[in-house]
C-alpha cells in the first residue's frame, strides 16, 4: 500500500458512523459516505492517516486502496506530506 500521507481536505468534515465515516464538503454542499468501519477511523479523529499505517490485512487491502482513491478524486482527501 502506499506510503503518501492524506488529509482532508480545506472545507470538509468527518464523523464516524457505526458502518463508517460520512463526509460533508462545504463548498459543494455535498455529503459522501465511506462504508469503511473503523479502517478509516484514524481520518476522522486526526485528519490525516497514512495507509501503511491502517493496518489492513492483504485481504482488504485492495478495497481500502480503491476507497482512497474514489475520495482523492471527489476532492475529500488531498495527498502530500
Amino acid at each position: 500500500m502506499s506510503s503518501m500521507i492524506y488529509h482532508l481536505a480545506k472545507g470538509v468534515q468527518v464523523r464516524k458512523e457505526e458502518w463508517g465515516l460520512l463526509f460533508y464538503a462545504q463548498g459543494e454542499h455535498k455529503i459522501y459516505f465511506a462504508k469503511s468501519g473503523d479502517r478509516l477511523y484514524p481520518l476522522c479523529s486526526e485528519g490525516t492517516f497514512q495507509p501503511d499505517s491502517l493496518g489492513c490485512s492483504e485481504a482488504t487491502e485492495n478495497s481500502v486502496q480503491r476507497l482512497i482513491t474514489y475520495l482523492v478524486e471527489r476532492g475529500i482527501v488531498v495527498n502530500g506530506a
